[in-house]
């Protein structure tokens, strides 16, 4: 948590809701809402990686609360069998976010193929997928040129799109569009996972193992006999009753086998149009829940495309106006303080140079605090007769007509 303002540290949004930071331009309550919105017109997951560095490996992920309902099922089940939350899913988002890293609205266009040229040997020896392709793209919305760039996952070969969200000319985060599977491309989306298996043999071994020698446990709702496992077994019986309720057709029978999972996942064709959620239904009113294409046409695609545009207009107008009011409270707040401070420890009598020497000193002190609290580039204070102006890293201006009198 930081209290004083810092171009250099500005981020989207705490992830933690408690957490007040002068330097985080939004909130993540407002962040999430709005997200949820643009995911319930578009009917597609999204995901928001913010550029604020944490203790883990990762960028901070920001995921609508409508995502659940709209991931397909072989993606869902991709993240839910394998330990850690799918590293393969969060370490290809993090890696295509981070070409976005660093850059500005200046250039972006020329300076995102340079970056993309230097990174893509990296990104396909990681993802052991040397045909990986990222094309960086325009889309004009309301007279405005934005860049992205889309690629296919490397995974699962769906579509995928990356929009930089700016503030102030930087980018501070990213959102993605995913697991967009477009008209004619299902021989390429099926070739890709078959692909993806073989590079990747036993990537479901563990959760196959847990869930078959966990079944009796689980009839039983024996939490503490699935703890014996560990902590990881617990969670792996968390899901895979959750996946029992959703996926019946596949994990229902007495023991499931990697083939079988894979062969769903491979041969999966329609996405579900009525996932069971109720209880997000019920506790967000007035959430847009998202009418789901399992295929998009060209014309439906270039759609999706103008609508994240428009939403990305309309958000980022939101952030200046968040900040704007966060700073102007915050810099009111520190100029009382210290105005505050600055009478009570400033009574003088200016009759000399010294005393008067005196005074802009302390004036100085003041212009320093504020100037160093706020994160401005200058702050003028203004006398009857007299300007003293302070800049960052420039020193004291001289009067132009000294005066005594000062009040």
């Amino acid at each position: 948590m930081s209290n004083k303002l810092n171009a250099e540290n500005i981020y989207l949004c705490p992830t933690d809701v408690n957490e007040i930071d002068i330097n985080a331009v939004s909130y993540y309550e407002s962040v999430v809402a709005q997200q949820d919105h643009i995911c319930g017109i578009i009917g597609a997951p999204t995901t928001i990686i913010q550029f604020r560095k944490t203790e883990s490996r990762y960028w901070e992920r920001i995921d609508s609360k409508v995502s659940d309902i709209s991931l397909r099922t072989s993606c869902d089940i991709l993240r839910r069998c394998v330990r850690d939350e799918c590293e393969y899913c969060v370490e290809c988002d993090n890696l295509h976010a981070d070409l976005f890293h660093g850059l500005s609205e200046t250039n972006l266009k020329q300076t995102l193929e340079i970056k993309i040229r230097a990174e893509i040997g990296s990104i396909r020896s990681r993802f052991k997928k040397q045909d990986h392709e990222i094309h960086v793209d325009t889309h004009e919305c309301d007279d405005v040129e934005r860049v992205y760039i889309h690629y296919k996952c490397p995974m699962f070969g769906y579509n995928e799109l990356l929009f930089p969200i700016f503030f102030e000319g930087g980018i501070i985060a990213v959102i993605f569009l995913g697991q967009i599977k477009l008209k004619g491309s299902r021989q390429s989306i099926v070739s890709a996972k078959n692909q993806f298996f073989r590079n990747n043999p036993g990537i479901f071994k563990e959760y196959v193992a847990l869930y078959n020698s966990d079944e009796t446990r689980l009839k039983n709702d024996n939490k503490e006999a699935a703890n014996e496992k560990g902590i990881w077994g617990h969670i792996i019986s968390e899901s895979v009753r959750e996946a029992n309720r959703r996926f019946p057709y596949i994990l229902g029978k007495k023991a499931i086998s990697e083939k079988g999972i894979i062969r769903y996942v491979i041969s999966e064709s329609v996405r579900e149009v009525n996932p069971r959620f109720p209880d997000l239904f019920g506790k967000k009113d007035g959430m847009l829940v998202p009418s789901i294409e399992d295929e998009l046409t060209v014309e439906a695609y270039e759609k999706t495309k103008e609508e994240i545009c428009k939403w990305l207009s309309s958000f980022e107008t939101a952030l200046i106006s968040d900040m704007k009011q966060k700073r102007e409270i915050h810099v009111n707040n520190l100029l009382d303080l210290e105005i505050s401070r600055f009478h009570k420890d400033s009574t003088f009598s200016i009759c000399n140079e010294e005393q008067f020497n005196s005074l802009r000193k302390h004036i100085k002190q003041l212009m320093d605090r504020v100037v160093d609290g706020c994160g401005l580039k200058s702050i003028v204070v203004y006398s009857t007769s007299t300007v003293l102006q302070k800049n960052i890293n420039k020193p004291l201006a001289e009067l132009a007509n000294p005066c005594y009198n000062l009040p």
